[in-house]
């Protein structure tokens, strides 16, 4: 479950402080889904970093399965990154060096799964979304 309380996030620019999040309030249950949305600048991709655990310099109170966020040391951030969070981005984001099947194996290696049982959910998954000819 995520739960956020009083979120605030300020960027600074010289000077100038800009507010991008204020006051923002959400709760997220297990098994649902989250989509943000909204105009250029409204603080989207400041939401999606603090929800992915990727910046714990915000104001308010984040809770990620009844455990503070940022008390979290880095290895515990990323396992839970690897192993609870997704996200979907807008263009691919996969690693130009790497084939298809390579990129969605990575991950799974992370997770410490068996390279054959990695092989075969990689077939599986690019199959279900009708990519296998594209595996290499």
């Amino acid at each position: 479950m995520i739960k956020l309380k009083g979120i605030n996030k300020y960027y600074s620019s010289g000077e100038e402080k800009l507010h991008a999040l204020k006051d923002v309030d959400l709760e997220v249950k297990k098994g649902e889904f989250l989509a943000i949305m909204g105009p250029s600048g409204s603080g989207k991709s400041t939401m999606i970093k603090i929800l992915g655990l990727l910046d714990k310099e915000f104001g308010g109170s984040y809770l990620l399965n009844e455990k503070e966020v940022r008390t979290l040391n880095d290895d515990l951030l990323s396992n839970l990154r690897n192993e609870k969070i997704g996200f979907v981005f807008q263009d691919f984001n996969l690693i130009d060096r790497l084939t298809i099947k390579e990129n969605i194996e990575l991950p799974m290696l992370y997770m410490g799964k068996g390279i054959k049982e990695t092989k075969n959910r990689v077939s599986e998954l690019l199959d279900k979304v009708k990519l296998l000819d594209k595996i290499n």
